[in-house]
């Protein structure tokens, strides 16, 4: 059972942040994995309280075994565009919790994923700055 959670959550990292758009710079010294952002989504929940690390679990659970009423699998096993499609259902929802799930996913995500960004071009920066500097004191 936690293996279909790490691959849930896996599955809906990435399909957030595959149709994010980039407002900030991308390229080889910006990119960030995925994977971090999974990693950062699984030490959240963990670090939740108990009376609500337990009904995310079972909700993520829930969200990827809906996709077998969708598309007959489950939601870390669609292809690209199934995936979008369940996560539109559950975002534009009557149901609040249903949105709210989709929320917190997002938000989870794209500040993982933003803020590791801006860290990692902040770093950059400083170094090309430092270099810059030792390059005008030889001179």
């Amino acid at each position: 059972m936690q293996s279909g959670f790490v691959n849930a959550v896996s599955a809906l990292c990435y399909s957030i942040l595959w149709d994010q758009p980039r407002s900030l710079p991308t390229g080889e010294d910006c990119d960030v994995s995925p994977n971090a952002v999974v990693n950062f989504v699984l030490h959240q929940h963990a670090r939740m309280p108990d009376y609500l690390r337990l009904p995310f679990f079972f909700l993520t659970l829930a969200f990827d075994c809906s996709g077998v009423l969708l598309s007959g699998t489950r939601f870390h096993r669609m292809d690209h565009s199934e995936r979008q499609r369940q996560i539109e259902l559950w975002r534009s929802s009557r149901f609040s919790f249903q949105r709210d799930f989709i929320r917190l996913y997002e938000g989870l995500a794209v500040f993982c994923w933003y803020s590791t960004l801006s860290a990692r071009l902040a770093v950059l920066e400083e170094a090309r700055v430092a270099e810059s500097d030792t390059t005008c004191l030889r001179v």
